[in-house]
């Protein structure tokens, strides 16, 4: 992964980070963690040069919290996870509904290069 670099970006905020005048650049399991939440909360189609990139997940938000439903969440997650090259599989992905409606999935990565990744998600409504 340490080959790896891309535009660093805050997470939170959802925003560049600048060194100076200019984006900084970051790589590794901190880049990957950040470029694999981007891919779950971006619905397919959002980005008009890659039409397949994202995830289904907002389409769980708002319906009947039921099992099955969480179980299809779970998977939507990992199969979207997996269309990710950098990543060779995802050995753990478990979703639940949260008493708010909210939906927490919980995912173990592990990527082509370097440690298992264990993140969290929440999509809310």
């Amino acid at each position: 992964m340490s080959a790896q670099r891309d535009l660093g970006w805050d997470s939170k905020d959802l925003v560049l980070i600048m060194e100076g005048s200019r984006p900084a650049m970051e790589g590794g399991a901190q880049q990957l963690a950040k470029a694999l939440y981007r891919r779950l909360i971006t619905y397919p189609g959002e980005l008009p040069a890659h039409p397949q990139y994202g995830s289904r997940l907002r389409d769980y938000v708002g319906e009947v919290a039921e099992e099955w439903r969480a179980r299809l969440a779970a998977l939507e997650a990992k199969v979207s996870l997996e269309a990710d090259p950098r990543v060779r599989s995802v050995r753990a992905s478990t979703a639940q509904y949260r008493s708010d409606g909210a939906l927490e999935i919980t995912v173990t990565v592990e990527p082509v290069e370097g440690d298992d990744l264990n993140m969290t998600i929440i999509v809310e409504g």
